[in-house]
């Protein structure tokens, strides 16, 4: 954890959040999405730091000024106060554990990538043509 870089929880927080957002399109898919969705349920469990962080990354701007606007009750004393460990840091009332952002980012990653292969496949049986919310 020596070589920790604040920029490396920045990328990390981008990363998962795309991750997760990429997995909800999924919704379009009603044949996969209660396997994803409950994927998304344990990932949102797994990293119940993250919207906060990525809010606070986002506005920082309105945190470190105690803006009205802030998304969360985070004030700007607590964004000045973090402290390492092994597997990770302690910021904002959380403990941001990189094993478990790694092991959830994996299993979310599996079920979107499964659901993909399970689309491409319809998709090939069926011509080219599948079936989402929208088209019944």
């Amino acid at each position: 954890m020596q070589d920790f870089n604040e920029a490396d929880l920045h990328f990390l927080v981008i990363a998962l959040r795309r991750l997760r957002t990429t997995a909800t399109t999924l919704e379009h898919a009603p044949q996969l999405w209660e396997t994803v969705r409950y994927t998304i349920d344990a990932f949102d469990a797994r990293l119940p730091w993250l919207k906060r962080v990525r809010d606070v990354f986002e506005h920082l701007e309105d945190y470190a000024v105690d803006s009205n606007l802030r998304r969360s009750s985070t004030s700007r004393r607590e964004l000045q106060v973090w402290s390492r460990h092994e597997d990770g840091l302690d910021w904002l009332g959380y403990d941001i554990d990189w094993n478990e952002a790694h092991v959830a980012a994996k299993e979310l990653y599996a079920a979107v990538k499964s659901a993909y292969y399970s689309l491409a496949a319809q998709a090939r049986k069926t011509g080219g043509y599948i079936q989402d919310r929208a088209s019944g």
